[in-house]
């Protein structure tokens, strides 16, 4: 696809984030009867994402089960509870920090344990298991 990496070839993501902005803002997402059934419909999202994408056909259905997960995610009953978690919600707030930090932190356990090495890759990779 010539334009596949460009905003052109992305804009059904956009057009599905709008499209749940919209339903959002018009009150057709928000909580009002909370349902097990959304919690089963995002349990199924997600499993058909993960499932599709062994076979390379989520591309075409991904905007749509991401709306399906987002929608699921307000009008359930478990997954919001799930996801407003004082502890997930830290550790997501915490998401950036962690993210700049692993490389320093990597950087400084490998001069700290590159004189344990056998440089036997199998090797390395069983003892860090261990």
């Amino acid at each position: 696809m010539l334009f596949g990496w460009t905003l052109l070839g992305k804009l059904q993501f956009f057009m599905a984030g709008f499209l749940f902005c919209d339903l959002y803002l018009n009150g057709h997402v928000r909580a009002g009867s909370r349902h097990y059934l959304w919690d089963l419909a995002f349990v199924a999202a997600l499993g058909a994402v993960v499932f599709l994408s062994r076979f390379q056909l989520e591309y075409q259905f991904l905007p749509w089960l991401w709306l399906l997960l987002f929608t699921a995610a307000f009008r359930g009953k478990v997954v919001p509870w799930l996801l407003g978690h004082p502890l997930l919600t830290t550790i997501g707030g915490m998401c950036y920090t962690i993210y700049m930090y692993h490389w320093l932190m990597i950087s400084g356990l490998i001069r700290l344990t590159i004189r344990f090495s056998t440089h036997i890759f199998w090797l390395d990779c069983y003892f860090s298991l261990r």
